[in-house]
């Protein structure tokens, strides 16, 4: 269990289906880890006028609307297009454009800090792992990436798509395990995820909530085998359950992308989280007070206290991933990477688990050695 310290406490649930993957070998250092976002600044009063005008013939008293991004806790967050962009309905053809044009230059900002902090050059890197959720192109990302950032013609190339929400924690997984399987070889990973662009105009309740709560965001992170001083990535596990693939996802047609999300998720979450999470820990002899912080996906203010509801968490233990929903809103996959450079940049420093929930529905978890 998780004391109210927000310290953990080895306790072997009864039963719970977990996949790790380990690599204890071969310790990954995260050599940098950098955001981005678009230009476009909205603050939760423009974007509140803005969904009052949408929803303006089917929300006439707008008392719900106005609850929604009164709780949001989202100041402010940055879009893909200017505000009135989205005044229009849009098909996929402006979608994927829009998607595309800001995809690359985010990505490109992004990973270019990403290696220089890092202290490399584009041609040191041997693998890239581009992650999105909210949108595709054909060539893929990965490869439209080589000449704008100067990588060598004969890097390795990873294109993912569909992990959403745990996307930034799956992705730091995977280019370890890339790191590990070639000691010495350098993984660019890099997050981009575009929430606005699958903005609707129908007032279901899940596009007003998805209106207060979702932003724009990119991220980089360079990883290595090397036993240099920087922050470590240990062992990794996904968690899928059972009958619930409908609790997170995109509907397709043809608009576009279209949110779903059950309303139940906090109570889902409030209830199987923490066997999860403690077999995680327990397999790998984390005990009392071994965890000294946490660097939680910051997916809307119901679901960071649903999960330190669920491991007795302290009142400040989520502190960053609430700051980070407050300046950039739900980022998806790019928004736990901007939770670990506030971390780092803080001083953060000891074993912090890194934690995310996406599509399938599923618990991504890293331990992270600051």
């Amino acid at each position: 269990m998780v004391g109210v310290a927000g310290k953990v406490t080895a306790t072997r649930p009864d039963t719970v289906t977990e996949r790790a993957i380990l690599g204890p070998m071969h310790p990954v250092s995260l050599l940098a880890v950098e955001a981005a976002v678009p230009p476009h600044r909205v603050t939760r009063a423009e974007a509140q006028a803005f969904a009052r005008s949408v929803y303006s013939d089917a929300l006439p008293g707008y008392g719900a609307l106005d609850r929604v991004f009164e709780s949001s806790t989202v100041a402010e967050r940055w879009l893909a297009r200017p505000l009135d962009w989205y005044g229009a309905v849009r098909g996929w053809s402006d979608r994927g454009a829009a998607f595309l044009e800001t995809a690359m230059a985010l990505l490109e900002q992004a990973g270019a800090r990403a290696i220089s902090r890092a202290g490399l050059a584009a041609r040191d890197v041997d693998h890239v792992l581009v992650v999105s959720t909210t949108g595709f192109a054909a060539p893929s990302l990965d490869a439209r990436l080589i000449a704008p950032l100067g990588l060598r013609p004969d890097v390795g190339r990873t294109p993912v798509f569909g992990w959403g929400c745990a996307g930034g924690v799956i992705g730091v997984a995977r280019a370890a395990d890339l790191a590990r399987a070639r000691p010495g070889s350098v993984v660019l990973l890099l997050v981009v995820e575009l929430c606005s662009l699958a903005f609707r105009h129908d007032p279901e309740p899940v596009n007003v909530v998805g209106s207060a709560l979702f932003g724009d965001g990119a991220a980089a992170a360079v990883l290595r085998v090397d036993d240099r001083r920087a922050p470590k990535v240990g062992d990794s596990a996904e968690h899928t359950w059972a009958d619930s693939l409908d609790v997170m996802g995109w509907r397709v047609d043809d608009t576009g992308f279209g949110l779903e999300l059950r309303r139940d998720l906090p109570a889902f979450l409030a209830d199987r989280l923490r066997p999860v999470l403690q077999r995680f820990l327990v397999d790998r002899g984390v005990g009392p007070g071994d965890l000294d912080g946490w660097v939680v996906h910051p997916g809307g203010p119901k679901v960071l206290d649903a999960v330190a509801a669920s491991l007795d968490l302290s009142a400040d233990a989520l502190d960053d991933s609430r700051a980070v929903l407050a300046a950039y809103g739900n980022a998806s996959a790019a928004g736990v990477l901007m939770v670990l450079r506030r971390v780092l940049d803080r001083g953060g420093r000891g074993r912090h688990l890194m934690l995310a929930l996406g599509p399938g529905f599923t618990a991504a978890a890293n331990l992270l050695e600051l």
